[in-house]
């Protein structure tokens, strides 16, 4: 069955709104730590290790969102991460899940001025 494109922005909007619905039910109730861990760089930084990493390639990814799951220790270097949400060539995926743990750092996660391990997730539009 063929859908319009009508139909398609609806269902990419409400697509949208449950990914923020679940990005506010994810950060609401307890508290687990004091800040959002960030990139250490900013985006910028994210963006740019992933342009060096897929060198031409970026440019058929470009402007897509991706959703990581990410767990840091207490310095704030990337343990595990997975791509929630990524593109639809496995191979990219792999090299951007790689580069993310290579080359990527993020502040330290704290709690009650402590450092922490944290589970986050981190959304990175390039």
């Amino acid at each position: 069955m063929k859908t319009t494109l009508k139909e398609r922005k609806h269902t990419n909007e409400l697509i949208y709104i449950g990914m923020i619905i679940l990005l506010i039910l994810s950060c609401s109730g307890a508290k687990e730590f004091d800040e959002i861990p960030m990139p250490i760089g900013g985006d910028s930084r994210v963006q740019s290790v992933f342009l060096q990493t897929l060198g031409s390639a970026y440019y058929k990814v470009a402007g897509s969102r991706l959703t990581f799951s990410i767990r840091t220790n207490e310095e704030g270097v990337v343990e595990t991460v997975s791509l929630r949400y990524g593109t639809n060539d496995p191979y990219i995926n792999n090299a951007l899940r790689n580069a993310m743990k290579d080359y990527i750092r993020f502040t330290p996660a704290t709690l009650n001025g402590k450092r922490i391990k944290a589970s986050f997730v981190y959304i990175c539009n390039l």
